[in-house]
C-alpha cells in the first residue's frame, strides 16, 4: 500500500526541541523512509504558551 506519492510531502508534529528521537527514526525507517535529517529552528512562542515552552523546534527533513 502506498500512502505517499513519490513527490509527496510528509509532515508530522512531535514535542521535541533539539533532535528526532531514535524511536521516531526507527518507525520512519520501518515506513520506508531512508533519508532522515532535521534542522533545529529558533522560535519565539508566547509566554505563557500551553503548546510550546522551548526556544527551538525540530523541523524534520525526511525523504524516501
Amino acid at each position: 500500500m502506498i500512502l505517499l506519492k513519490k513527490s509527496g510531502t510528509f509532515t508530522y508534529f512531535s514535542r521535541v526541541a533539539t533532535e528526532i528521537p531514535e524511536t521516531h527514526q526507527k518507525l520512519l525507517r520501518e515506513a520506508g523512509f531512508s533519508q532522515i535529517d532535521f534542522e533545529v529552528v529558533d522560535v519565539n512562542p508566547p509566554v505563557p504558551s500551553q503548546y510550546w515552552e522551548y526556544k527551538t523546534i525540530v523541523a524534520p527533513i525526511i525523504k524516501k
